[in-house]
């Protein structure tokens, strides 16, 4: 019986767990942000709770709040541009594939041949 050796795809699965990795780290870092938005929102509906209480004496403490907010959503919008900027970074660090990379000259190699027995 003839034994035939498989070839190895050990790049290819490190780049699929490395990618799988990499899925599974902005998921937990999306519902880590979402449950602390949840937690903020919860201590905002609380603090409201105390403020209809003594509505006149925290007026001026609203408006320091609502500025912290407005800082809190530009800090967060940075930060997801951040994210964005680095995962086409990240895209276009990836290397082509070997047909990618053969392919090219292979069509090139193709043409220079056609072009020079048409100029012949």
């Amino acid at each position: 019986m003839i034994t035939v050796r498989r070839k190895s795809r050990r790049g290819q699965t490190k780049r699929r767990r490395r990618r799988r990795r990499k899925k599974k780290k902005k998921k937990e870092e999306v519902v880590k942000e979402k449950e602390e938005e949840d937690e903020e929102k919860k201590k905002k509906e609380e603090e409201k709770g105390g403020r209809e209480e003594g509505e006149e004496e925290e007026r001026g403490g609203e408006e320091e709040g609502d500025e912290e907010e407005e800082e809190e959503r530009e800090k967060k919008k940075k930060k997801k541009k951040k994210k964005k900027e680095e995962e086409e970074e990240e895209e276009e660090e990836e290397l082509p594939t070997t047909s990618e990379k053969y392919g090219c000259a292979e069509r090139i190699r193709r043409e220079s041949i056609f072009l020079d027995t048409a100029a012949i």
